[in-house]
């Protein structure tokens, strides 16, 4: 305690320690008041350091009733490494990898007698990375954090498998449902009294998911923007404050005073600090013994995270005790803040530690210990912890009226649990009368839960005097719309809503409304916020049911720049995914080809790039729909614009996206596409031209890109061969190259060599073994071999030329190469045999982030790389040399996930034990 900083007007208490509590790595209470604990004894490496588990369960009493929990009943134990623990019905949720279970004691002796599996297939990879945090949504659904790793998760209920990679979870225990939401979070997923999600991740303090993944699945014919918005607005969001002393790290040795280990993000839902405190975010920084703070202030559809001013020099919490790990917050029913103490010597993860380091080390010191605290204002009157369970309908209810955000989920709880109908009444008086606008949400959220929503009670929320509750109830409208013509038109009203917040959601609802007045409504609402990125966004998310009525009111007024026309060409796309034949695709064509007026506007070039895309999905051609004449002018002008070198790369990109389609010549255009590939061209527009040639599918393409090789800098090299790998008939022309020695075999990525050693085609397989060796051999062999790296001096200098030719297409070190794999910084620290297995037997440790997948699109494209993030309609591929492509998930004909680490083998074929020794002295040099 006397170790602890913080505010000198806040008071710190320690409600538990060892022995009551050991370990304790998350909390939750139950609608009795009791305090159930997590606790992680089995970290990092099992109760017998060879992977035991030993995870457990407690329930924490208060034999005095002061909050101080002075008895502990173990509940359950031999658990592998649990991470998560939520009250549900009459026992808990506990997540336990690769499990979800649900535990209950029937006879009262505090012991569990069921358990249950309610999900399985959670990876179980890293310890530190693992389903977690399961807490109740105002939807009614459980929503938990995916932890990174993700999954292919079965429903022991259901039977249903659900691929979880890239996104977090909402799950029902009762009927073993389980559903993706955006975003991805690795430890604290929480939620504000508005349903505003956040999460974080060891590297980033929170981001907001903005944008649910229930809409954006609405309009599979346009990609989704990113699903999380990073927060912290401040440049040095990074750096600490810690107040313990600085000790040798492992593991990013050079991340010293900068965020490593975020978790436990938590939101600070009650009143009791007082106003500048509500809503406020909190996350432990476990490697730096403390806990941040950021304030969240509303920003169009998300916030910006800023520190407060008092804390700029400063942490909100920190301990001088090396051993603290703070690694959960909580809002506590009293109104304090409640801080868990993992309390442990080693946090970081053993793998990353170097074995002569690790054997000095009892990574398990600790691991008897752990303590709680709370905090709160001095001078504060904590508030009661009532027993729920002994309330009848109305008492409940009543219990509901409360600024405490953690007691109201109590209380929606029990009332969903007993199925509380005749709260239904008093439920709605509060949603209209309470003077708290998060209970009148809260109240309307539990009266949804109760399937007791009645129009009037949403009727009168929708002119509600705050904000958030107009929000809340248009969402709830939702299922009404088409039934409730006086809520449509009270919805229809909010479109001159003064908060943004409630046009956005109105934005996002009226998707779901089947009426030619949402179209007209939406336009209106994208007109009035043109500005807002994430408005747009929600707009073509409803816009699947109307595009063509969208597009063309949004048409009838002005409007310029790049996020018009961007937002066009998503509404084209979107009404070119309905149209079926030549004739159907008529009057969207001569809707983009005249909508511009006199004028030629740039979306126009925009428009009718997707409409082309649209028809190659159909296979039909652009000269067979009615009036396709009147677009020739379009593709004149956009070769005009793509040669002026005056117009702005925006103008000029989407100007290369008609290149080589429609009324052009392929020949011609594939030419002049090439002609970009070069010295004293934006890489913007390099990559542009090279996408074009791409989905061209031009025979010439693979000559023009390989002549003047020679010429060419390393990284068009790189984007050219990663081009040519796309298609099959171009990777023959390339190993023609590689055979003719036009291009050296060393230019080819190892990793490439790797993706063409998998080749669907026999005798791709074939000419890659003769002309570009990968793998083979024993590894073990192959790094006895090369132990006399460890007695070679290495040049730094020799090194950043190994690193450059061998390493950047896919890994980043001090700002040089790609960060597709591993930032190299990590391998700083490392003893030279660590070096040898990570590059000459790189698959005995994968990293399942980093896993390679080999996409095959319905167009004939083949790529290989790693997801970069994922949305409900479509997903990112990173590949190597920096080269990324936004898929639609319904131009996917396969994805497959590569069983080998995305580091390839082989790397004994071109790098000497010299090379190596250069390369490791480059690195641990520091560049």
């Amino acid at each position: 305690l006397r170790a602890i900083h913080t505010k000198p007007n806040l008071v710190v208490e320690l409600v538990a320690a060892e022995p009551v509590v050991m370990d304790p790595v998350a909390i939750d209470w139950d609608a009795r008041g009791r305090l159930w604990v997590v606790e992680q004894p089995d970290y990092p490496n099992g109760m017998d350091g060879n992977w035991k588990p030993g995870g457990r369960v407690k329930i924490l009493t208060s034999t005095r009733g002061d909050g101080h929990y002075d008895k502990a009943t173990l509940f359950l134990d031999g658990l592998p490494w649990p991470t998560g623990i939520t009250c549900w019905r009459n026992g808990v949720l506990i997540c336990a990898a690769p499990d979800i279970i649900y535990a209950e004691d029937t006879d009262g002796d505090g012991k569990a007698d069921v358990v249950k599996k309610l999900f399985t297939g959670f990876e179980t990879d890293n310890y530190n990375a693992r389903i977690n945090s399961l807490a109740l949504g105002l939807d009614n659904w459980i929503h938990g954090a995916n932890g990174l790793r993700g999954g292919k998760i079965r429903s022991e209920k259901t039977g249903v498998v659900t691929d979880i990679s890239g996104r977090d979870v909402r799950l029902n225990p009762d009927t073993g449902e389980l559903q993706l939401v955006s975003g991805v979070t690795q430890q604290g997923r929480a939620r504000n009294d508005w349903d505003d999600w956040f999460g974080c991740s060891n590297s980033r303090w929170i981001f907001h998911f903005p944008l649910p993944d229930r809409y954006v699945r609405r309009n599979p014919h346009v990609p989704a923007p990113a699903p999380l918005v990073y927060l912290p607005a401040d440049e040095n969001a990074s750096a600490l404050n810690p107040a313990s002393r600085s000790l040798e790290r492992w593991n990013n040795p050079d991340a010293q005073g900068h965020i490593t280990s975020a978790c436990g993000l938590g939101l600070y839902r009650d009143t009791l600090f007082g106003p500048e405190f509500y809503g406020n975010a909190f996350i432990g920084e476990v490697a730096h013994n403390l806990v941040r703070r950021y304030r969240l202030d509303p920003d169009g559809a998300t916030f910006a995270a800023l520190r407060p001013a008092d804390e700029a020099a400063t942490e909100f919490f920190a301990s001088e005790d090396n051993w603290s790990r703070f690694v959960q917050i909580r809002t506590g029913p009293d109104g304090a803040l409640y801080i868990v103490d993992m309390y442990r010597a080693v946090i970081e993860h053993t793998r990353w530690i170097p074995a002569d380091k690790l054997a000095t080390l009892d990574v398990r010191a600790g691991d008897t210990m752990g303590r709680i605290y709370r905090v709160y204002p001095k001078g504060a009157k904590l508030r009661p912890i009532r027993d729920l369970t002994r309330l009848d309908a109305k008492e409940l209810a009543a219990a509901l009226d409360t600024p405490n955000g953690t007691t109201r989920d109590l209380v929606h709880l029990q009332l969903l649990h007993r199925n509380e109908r005749a709260a239904a009444p008093l439920l709605e008086r509060l949603a209209a009368s309470s003077e708290l606008p998060a209970v009148r949400v809260q109240a309307l959220s539990a009266l949804d839960g109760l399937r007791a929503r009645a129009s009037p009670v949403l009727l009168k929320a929708l002119e509600d005097r705050d904000a958030q509750v107009r929000r809340i109830a248009v969402r709830l409208s939702e299922p009404q719309l088409d039934q409730s013509p006086e809520l449509a038109a009270v919805c229809l009203r909010l479109i001159n809503d003064p908060e943004f917040i409630v046009r956005y959601q109105l934005a996002l609802s009226l998707g779901e409304w089947n009426d030619s007045r949402a179209a007209n409504a939406l336009a209106q609402l994208a007109r009035a916020d043109f500005n807002s990125a994430a408005l747009r966004s929600a707009v073509v998310s409803s816009a699947a049911r109307r595009p063509m009525e969208v597009l063309k009111t949004v048409l009838a007024h002005e409007g310029s720049g790049a996020g018009h026309s961007l937002f066009i060409g998503q509404l084209v796309a979107t009404a070119g995914a309905q149209a079926e034949k030549p004739a159907d695709f008529a009057p969207l064509l001569a809707t983009v080809v005249r909508g511009g007026g006199a004028k030629l506007q740039n979306w126009q070039l925009g428009g009718l790039a997707q409409l082309l895309d649209a028809l190659d999905r159909k296979r039909i051609k652009l000269s067979t729909v009615p009036g396709a004449d009147a677009a020739r002018p379009l593709f004149d002008n956009a070769h005009s614009l793509a040669r002026d070198g005056r117009a702005s790369d925006a103008e000029r990109e989407t100007a290369l996206r008609l290149f080589a389609r429609g009324f052009g010549n392929a020949d011609d255009d594939a030419a002049v596409l090439a002609g970009f590939v070069r010295g004293g061209v934006s890489d913007k527009l390099q990559k542009a031209a090279l996408a074009a040639l791409a989905r061209a599918r031009n025979s010439k393409t693979a000559e023009l890109l390989l002549a003047d090789w020679p010429k060419r800098g390393p990284a068009q090299r790189q984007s050219i061969i990663a081009t040519l790998l796309s298609r099959e008939e171009w990777t023959a022309k390339l190993l023609d190259a590689v055979a003719a020695r036009v291009v050296a075999a060393g230019e080819v990525p190892v990793a490439s060599r790797q993706a063409l050693a998998r080749h669907n085609s026999e005798t791709i397989r074939k000419r890659t073994a003769e002309l570009l060796p990968v793998g083979g051999g024993n590894r073990a062999e192959i790094i006895a071999k090369y132990q006399s790296v460890a007695m070679l001096k290495g040049d730094g200098a020799k090194g950043a030329t190994v690193f450059a030719n061998n390493c950047a297409s896919c890994h980043a070190y001090l700002g040089r190469g790609h960060e597709l794999g591993p930032n190299l910084s990590v391998f700083r620290p490392k003893p030279v045999p660590d070096f040898l297995v990570a590059i000459l037997d790189p698959n005995a440790a994968m990293d399942a982030r980093f896993t390679v997948y080999n996409v095959e699109t319905k167009d004939g494209r083949s790529l290989t790389g790693v997801i970069g993030s994922e949305t409900a309609t479509s997903l990112v591929v990173a590949q190597a040399g920096g080269l990324k492509d936004t898929i639609l998930r319904s131009d996917i004909a396969e994805l497959r996930a590569s069983t080998l680490s995305l580091m390839p083998e082989g790397l004994e074929a071109v790098l000497a034990p010299q090379d190596i020794a250069d390369l490791i002295a480059f690195i641990k040099g520091g560049g």
